[in-house]
């Protein structure tokens, strides 16, 4: 937990399953806050945030790639990594916020890929701090298919 001001607190999530957090009891050592109720009532859903691509080159398909995306877990479905079309042939969640993509059999085309990560049709930007951390290239020197 980190407080950023007298109003506002960042909390990391560091395990869960899936998108959606249900039940969530928040706890404090000297009482509760104001506002609690906001925290502890109802249903929580977290966006989707793609933070960073490794490695951010491949070949022309069949690539594993690894994405940290923020908010999923591994209960979550309908995930694709998107610029125009999908990246991804298969797509696994294998832990909170880490995700493997076996990238597709296609030639993407000479220019770096700006990914964007899709959730059961809707579309999230990159979240990084550097759009570049969610680029992948891929290489040249492989783009012909068995």
């Amino acid at each position: 937990m980190f407080f950023q001001s007298s109003s506002q607190v960042i909390f990391a999530i560091s395990d869960v399953t899936s998108s959606t957090l249900t039940d969530v009891k928040l706890y404090y050592d000297i009482g509760l806050a104001g506002g609690n109720a906001i925290l502890n009532d109802g249903t929580h859903i977290m966006t989707p945030q793609l933070i960073n691509i490794s490695p951010p080159v491949g070949t022309a398909g069949q690539t594993l790639v690894t994405a940290t995306i923020h908010g999923v877990g591994t209960g979550t479905t309908g995930l694709q990594l998107f610029d125009g079309s999908d990246l991804c042939d298969t797509i696994t969640v294998v832990s909170y916020s880490i995700v493997e993509c076996l990238t597709e059999r296609q030639d993407f085309g000479a220019a770096a890929l700006s990914l964007n990560v899709v959730q059961d049709d809707v579309t999230h930007a990159c979240a990084a701090t550097d759009a570049a951390s969610c680029s992948y290239l891929q290489n040249e020197l492989d783009v012909t298919f068995p």
